[in-house]
């Protein structure tokens, strides 16, 4: 896979993640799993992360700046999908386990999605900046 190849599919996967994401909460919320107050909470902990990753790469998706480039390894391939991939999944988890049988008060669930957003922030924050921030 070349680098553009790369940052065009990673730049479209961590586009549809985020507005997947925000689907599932508000699913919740409208099939009253969620409250009011359990909406809110999601929100501002998941907003801000996945705001600032998707405006990075919707910066370089409508400059359209995709040049082919060189070959890239399959680690790199690799790891650029996998972290996103179990960000999206723990937090999907996490979310859905606490619509279907809340296991979390307000507080602790806040704290859960916050020390989830923190742990991955980081790396997928690396790999995006890497790929697009340039």
């Amino acid at each position: 896979m070349t680098e553009g190849r790369l940052k065009s599919s990673l730049g479209v996967y961590i586009i549809l993640i985020h507005f997947l994401t925000y689907l599932t909460v508000f699913v919740y919320f409208i099939f009253n799993w969620y409250n009011l107050e359990f909406l809110q909470s999601a929100l501002v902990i998941i907003v801000p992360l996945f705001a600032s990753l998707t405006a990075i790469v919707l910066k370089k998706i409508i400059q359209d700046e995709f040049p082919a480039g060189d070959l890239v390894s399959k680690a790199k391939v690799f790891v650029s999908f996998f972290i996103p991939s179990i960000f999206f999944i723990i937090l999907l988890m996490v979310l859905t386990k606490q619509a279907i049988k809340p296991f979390l008060s307000i507080e602790n669930f806040t704290t859960l999605l916050g020390a989830i957003e923190t742990a991955f922030a980081v790396n997928i924050g690396l790999i995006v900046r890497k790929l697009f921030d340039n």
